[in-house]
């Protein structure tokens, strides 16, 4: 059976949760300070793991011909969990602002369901992984918490989903293939110093991703062509452990 799934406002809800217990951890961090130095300046890996939501504008479209059978877009979704790790640069500017530039890859399953409406057929669809490569730049409120804005360019590969009849739940014989999109992201978060080279770093990030279109196929007939946009949110908490330069 396939499942459909709506949570934006739970999922806005666990984010600012989240973000708030970033800040406070890196304020019990500087209250309880050792003596050491934070140096923000230097190159550092991740590991972590978040929870994301997906949702997709789609249009059905004639293989023929081309033109859209079902032209009034329509809202797919879902949700879940990945891990995430990633490597960066930091390099503290002054008293306050740092900048630095990073890589990471999402390995998970935020699922949901893609629709054919038209031929009333659905099967499930996930967001498996991703790989972004961006900037940032924050400002540091006390020598141990940074918040942070980034963004740059994203690239999302999707799944094969396997149709089934949406009136009986049987299986179709007819499937829509694994694809790809980049596009870009943007994000807020903020990062806490919490030990000599380890910080804690909780983000929320927005993705939007290019429109495709793939077919609803059974290998030898089509019974449509869908188009889908999909874009993401995720929150994400990670560890980070730095090597700081001059070390």
């Amino acid at each position: 059976m396939y499942t459909c799934v709506s949570n934006g406002k739970s999922f806005a809800r666990l984010a600012l949760a989240a973000s708030a217990f970033t800040l406070l951890a890196g304020s019990a961090a500087f209250a309880q300070d050792d003596g050491y130095q934070t140096n923000w300046s230097g190159v550092y890996g991740t590991i972590g793991g978040g929870y994301g939501s997906w949702s997709g504008n789609t249009r059905t479209i004639d293989p023929t011909s081309g033109n859209c059978v079902l032209c009034t877009a329509q809202s797919q979704g879902g949700h879940g969990g990945f891990g995430t790790v990633g490597l960066g640069y930091d390099r503290q500017l002054d008293e306050h602002l740092v900048a630095g530039i990073f890589s990471d890859a999402d390995f998970g399953r935020v699922g949901g369901t893609i629709q054919d409406q038209t031929a009333g057929l659905a099967g499930n669809f996930s967001e498996d992984t991703a790989w972004t490569v961006g900037g940032r730049l924050g400002w540091l409120v006390t020598p141990s918490i940074l918040p942070y804005v980034d963004a740059g360019f994203t690239k999302g590969y999707f799944g094969r989903a396997k149709m089934v009849d949406t009136s009986t739940g049987v299986y179709s014989g007819y499937n829509t293939p694994s694809f790809s999109q980049g596009g870009w992201f943007v994000g807020v978060g903020a990062e806490a110093s919490v030990a000599p080279h380890l910080f804690l770093r909780g983000e929320y990030r927005v993705s939007q991703f290019g429109t495709d279109t793939v077919p609803d196929s059974n290998g030898t007939t089509f019974a449509d062509n869908i188009a889908i946009h999909p874009q993401e949110q995720t929150f994400r908490l990670s560890l980070v452990y730095k090597i700081p330069e001059g070390f």
